[in-house]
């Protein structure tokens, strides 16, 4: 289960990135597009954290300072968040992680059905020769009936 958790934080992580990227590079300053990010997802501990990154940052912290107080936060999306700070391009920063997490979603997706595929045809085997078990015998039945 450890993938599926992953696929889920994922998940979150390029929305959130995704939609931080699109506000930010739209001119929204970066407090709002930290509050509208937080509103649009349906995580509720990763709203629980936006809340106080947002806490933070309108305090005067720096956005990859505030992630890292957090704690919670992947090192790397840090890192990469705090790159486009130095350099202001952020909105691009948050774009590449949006891609990278997006890269390492459908990774996990395709893992995950490596691993459900062989099961799905294990049962699949299984209940179309239990199927034709019950019919080969009770047509052998029928003839015994008969004969």
């Amino acid at each position: 289960l450890p993938l599926f958790g992953r696929v889920i934080s994922s998940r979150f992580y390029v929305q959130f990135l995704e939609t931080m990227a699109n506000l930010v590079s739209n001119g929204l300053p970066l407090l709002r597009a930290l509050e509208l990010s937080r509103d649009a997802t349906q995580n509720r501990q990763l709203r629980g954290q936006l809340n106080k990154v947002i806490e933070q940052v309108g305090d005067g912290r720096s956005f990859s300072k505030s992630l890292i107080r957090i704690g919670t936060f992947p090192p790397l999306l840090i890192d990469m968040i705090s790159v486009g700070e130095q350099t202001g391009k952020i909105d691009q920063a948050l774009r590449r992680s949006a891609e990278r997490y997006d890269k390492e979603l459908d990774k996990d997706l395709q893992r995950i059905m490596a691993l459900i595929m062989p099961t799905v045809l294990i049962i699949m085997a299984l209940l179309i020769g239990t199927m034709a078990y019950l019919m080969i015998t009770a047509i052998f039945q029928t003839i015994s009936a008969l004969g």
